[in-house]
């Protein structure tokens, strides 16, 4: 259904109070289902020219009565056409001055280096009660993944063709918003990451690659093979059913992604990326791409939780570095054999981390009452922390002379006995 909406109309709704006032729902120009914006000042300005000229402007939206957190009447967002309505409500901020370019109209020419608020009454009420098409999808279209996907890369075949995480922003909207984007920001400025802005979602698309890995061990196929796999078996069909799996899954795919984070900071604390050679870290791009986000996820799988990781990375560091970032993309590839890095070298790759990594045996955490009684003996009864006698009425626990999580053994060779107030003390400060 087409509807003609006056841009001042739309203007008013940006804001909750006053789309309250008019009982009209909250209109929402970017949000999980749009890409970041990207139009420069030109495209802005030719916006306004289209504005004077009287061009048709079609905006593509999806209502959303339900979504009350902000607003009672709902929100309705901007499925295309977001940059167009940005550029006009930013020209009626005050955001920027107009100015003639080579294809804009006498009109515009004439009124070069002017805002919004100087210029005269008349043209300023053409602009306000310029006429938007609203185009609203119907239900049936926006509740479907693949309908929305299909929809979305037709609207957008005019500029720049869309990649495939591009492809599935609408689709998976309610990911990219609850656990990819707030990932973003961690993951930028990081070995596998160095840059400081995703473009076109090549993080984001990276971070799939991550939970995909951790969920989906056999899995045969290309990256993208494997997101799209991972997004059908985790997502469900429909947007209903996405939604709620993000709502009851998203807490533990941020966890795992907040886990791959914390295990790449220890790899590289531990010099695992650094060119042996010249001891700068410098992962060719080939390895970035394919080797590092394999070694993250298959090692977040193989450890649930971070301390049993931490508590044997040195050794796996050091076998990580040896047998994998030591190597040029080219020897790697010779080793593990195929004609170039695609799945079947990927398959393999993954085969041989999950070697590196299944054969350690994580240590229990904690000794045993026995050994720690017999080790309070030799202590002569005293605590090692504070050097004062542990009484008999006062609480006392072992603790790990190296520490666990530095890959500490839990055996009687590196067991201390303290206090439990003294054990508490000094784990705190570390």
């Amino acid at each position: 259904m087409h509807e003609p909406i006056t841009a001042v109309t739309l203007y008013l709704r940006l804001n909750a109070a006053s789309a309250e006032a008019h009982s009209s729902r909250l209109l929402v120009t970017r949000s999980s289902m749009q890409r970041k914006a990207c139009w420069p000042l030109s495209h802005k300005i030719d916006m306004i020219d289209s504005v004077l000229r009287g061009f048709t402007c079609t905006i593509y939206m999806i209502a959303q009565p339900e979504k009350v957190d902000h607003c009672s009447e709902g929100e309705d967002w901007v499925f295309d056409g977001a940059h167009k309505l940005e550029s006009v409500f930013e020209f009626m901020n005050d955001g920027f001055a107009l100015a003639a370019g080579p294809t804009t109209g006498a009109e515009l020419n004439a009124l070069a280096g002017k805002k919004f608020s100087e210029l005269l009454p008349p043209v300023k009420l053409r602009i306000k009660q310029y006429p938007c098409m609203v185009n609203w999808i119907a239900p049936e279209i926006a509740t479907d993944p693949d309908q929305l996907r299909i929809l979305w890369e037709r609207l957008n075949r005019a500029g720049v063709k869309l990649n495939d995480f591009e492809l599935s922003i609408p689709a998976i909207a309610p990911l990219i918003e609850t656990v990819l984007r707030p990932a973003v920001e961690f993951y930028t400025g990081t070995p596998l990451f160095p840059g400081t802005e995703s473009k076109r979602g090549s993080l984001e698309r990276c971070l799939q690659v991550l939970l995909a890995l951790i969920d989906m061990p056999d899995f045969r196929g290309s990256q993208n093979g494997l997101v799209k796999a991972w997004q059908t078996a985790q997502l469900g069909d429909t947007m209903a059913k996405r939604a709620e799996a993000v709502l009851t899954k998203g807490s533990i795919w941020s966890e795992n992604l907040v886990r791959c984070h914390k295990i790449m900071l220890d790899l590289k604390d531990l010099a695992v990326f650094c060119n042996p050679v010249s001891g700068i870290e410098d992962i060719a791009e080939g390895m970035r791409r394919t080797e590092l986000p394999f070694v993250l996820g298959c090692l977040a799988r193989r450890f649930g939780r971070i301390e049993d990781f931490r508590s044997q990375k040195i050794g796996l560091a050091a076998r990580l570095r040896s047998e994998i970032f030591s190597k040029s993309p080219e020897d790697l590839l010779a080793e593990l054999g195929g004609g170039g890095r695609n799945a079947t070298f990927q398959w393999k790759l993954m085969q041989k981390i999950e070697g590196i990594s299944g054969a350690v045996v994580v240590q229990p955490r904690r000794f045993t009452k026995k050994a720690q009684r017999s080790a309070l003996v030799l202590q002569g009864g005293l605590c090692l922390e504070c050097k004062c006698p542990i009484l008999k009425d006062q609480l006392f626990e072992g603790d790990h002379v190296l520490p666990w999580s530095e890959g500490g053994e839990t055996t009687p060779g590196n067991l201390q006995i303290l206090h439990k107030h003294c054990h508490q003390a000094k784990t705190a400060a570390s």
